[in-house]
């Protein structure tokens, strides 16, 4: 859709001004997708920028709810690996006790009844 009404036979210097004309619409049109680019580039960041806050509130409520109690210190992982391995070990312990309880009295059982 030129501007220029260009009328046969050209006259000098028309077909620039067609050129140029036609080099704006271009241009125009180049200038219209890259608005339109901006714009949902825009929308990407902008979602982008929300779920970042929501991950850093998540993040924060969970370090504050893992947080130590007052006064306590700030463990290491391997302070926990270490704690959970002897908890595991106290509690094979406590199985294994119970374990020979239980042979203990069914054997008992056993020489009740014959």
């Amino acid at each position: 859709s030129s501007g220029i009404n260009a009328e046969w036979p050209l006259r000098p210097g028309d077909e620039r001004k067609i050129d140029i004309q036609i080099h704006t619409d271009m241009l125009v049109q180049q200038i219209k997708h890259a608005q339109g680019e901006k714009s949902k580039i825009s929308a990407e960041l902008h979602e982008r920028c929300s779920q970042i806050d929501k991950l850093r509130k998540r993040y924060e409520i969970l370090m504050t709810t893992m947080a130590p109690p007052e006064g306590e210190e700030e463990h290491s992982a391997a302070y926990y690996v270490i704690s959970a391995a002897q908890e595991k070990e106290g509690l094979q312990r406590q199985g294994d006790e119970l374990d020979a309880n239980i042979r203990k009295a069914e054997k008992e059982i056993h020489a009740l009844e014959n």
